[in-house]
């Protein structure tokens, strides 16, 4: 199915229209949307995303009642299933992200490097459409299509499921519609879609949403200590051990799911200490790790050093073997190997080789500068000498209009170590 939107039957397309008797329906009284509270100064607001969405109309199920002319006279019904002019999925995600940004929500920024991969946010939001209502009015046009306007209302159940937690954690009703009062090409289309929008912003004012996608400022501010490193934190056996071949290697890298999308770590201590790229867990406190055998566990984020981009996680260790680290300047010319998931996590354990190219300074920052082929969804992971000594982390490309070519930067182990304020254990 994919991301994205998919109507059960075509909802929301064409009139069908029912001959019978004149019947009249009082105009739809618009259901108030609650007031929606302003957002905490200094909150994180998670990104939104809208995945799926259903309908439960039946077919032969009246929905409408339809009038025609210029006065609006009583014409017919309208009933389900439809037939033509059916409302695409661009248009509904357009609806519900508008309503969103409208209110201080909505979809994660696309960068100039993201792409659909990384893009998955930790919360995937779907809608039911539980009943439609509608009072529509057409008015025949000499110089073109019929024009239409009326009223509709629309009953949702939204269901938020997390992909960290792998379950739904909150179910929320809403009930919204939407007025068109002039005369429009497809302005019951209009009606619908701004109706399914307006259930956008009821549901942005429920109390339960807001528990999801609103980190509280104090939670905030717990994120900003956990970017300060005065404190060293002692690691067993950091560093150390018996390089393994860079076939072996592959098991101690996984793939971590945060709130902002995907990325890889890899394992420094026999008691489960991950390193990571600070932009790969943003601003979450907890992420999913995906081992190489498909294992997974939930990490915890302990510390965060934002401008250096570098994260440390803590996990199970899995009985994985810690990568032992070189903390000596990489040498231009030397082989080096990289190790991630580019793209998807079904790539994972993707290793590359190339050269050293140089050593760069960025911004005040050092980086080692590669040719090894990396990308999206390779950040965080480990760039390892021939010896299988990790010497990086994967951070950054260099790509003009999009196009890869293979100038790539990784922030050296022994800058990570230091920004995290990471010692061994006596």
């Amino acid at each position: 199915m994919g991301n994205g939107v998919r109507w059960i039957g075509g909802l929301f397309a064409a009139w069908v229209l029912v001959s019978g008797n004149a019947w009249a329906s009082p105009p739809l009284e618009l259901p108030p949307i609650p007031a929606i509270a302003p957002i905490p100064v200094g909150s994180d607001v998670k990104p939104t995303e809208l995945f799926k969405v259903i309908s439960d109309v039946k077919n032969g199920q009246v929905w409408g009642d339809l009038r025609f002319g210029p006065f609006c006279i009583p014409f017919g019904k309208v009933v389900w299933p439809p037939v033509d002019d059916e409302i695409t999925q661009d248009e509904l995600v357009e609806a519900f992200d508008r309503r969103m940004k409208a209110v201080g929500f909505g979809p994660r920024d696309r960068g100039l490097f993201d792409t659909p991969a990384d893009m998955a946010t930790e919360f995937a939001i779907g809608a039911r459409v539980t009943s439609v209502q509608a009072r529509v009015c057409g008015w025949p046009n000499s110089n073109g299509p019929t024009l239409w306007k009326g009223s509709a209302i629309l009953a949702v159940e939204w269901q938020i499921y997390s992909r960290i937690q792998r379950r739904t954690v909150a179910t929320i009703s809403t009930k919204a519609g939407f007025d068109v009062s002039q005369f429009a090409v497809h302005g019951e289309h209009k009606a619908l879609i701004a109706a399914f929008g307006e259930n956008a912003k009821a549901l942005a004012a429920a109390p339960a949403f807001r528990e999801v996608f609103i980190a509280a400022p104090s939670d905030a501010q717990a994120d900003h200590d956990r970017t300060t490193a005065k404190t060293p934190i002692l690691i067993a056996s950091l560093g150390q051990g018996r390089p393994p071949p860079i076939s072996e290697a592959t098991g101690s890298v996984v793939v971590v799911h945060a709130s902002g999308g995907m990325g890889s770590a890899f394992l420094v201590s026999p008691d489960g200490y991950l390193l990571t790229n600070a932009h790969v867990v943003g601003t979450d406190a907890k992420v999913r790790v995906h081992w190489s055998d498909g294992f997974e566990s939930e990490g915890e984020v302990v510390r965060v050093q934002k401008a250096r981009d570098v994260a440390l996680v803590r996990t199970g260790p899995h009985g994985r073997t810690p990568l032992p680290l070189r903390t000596a300047k990489a040498t231009p010319g030397e082989a080096v190997f990289a190790i991630g998931a580019p793209l998807q996590e079904a790539l994972q354990g993707t290793v590359t080789k190339g050269i050293v190219s140089a050593n760069r300074i960025l911004d005040g920052f050092s980086f080692i500068q590669s040719d090894v082929a990396v990308t999206h969804g390779n950040s965080g992971g480990p760039l390892l000498d021939e010896k299988g000594l990790v010497i990086g982390l994967t951070d950054l490309g260099y790509r003009p209009d999009g196009v890869p070519e293979n100038i790539n930067f990784f922030i050296p182990i022994g800058d990570a170590l230091d920004f995290l304020n990471l010692k061994p254990a006596p």
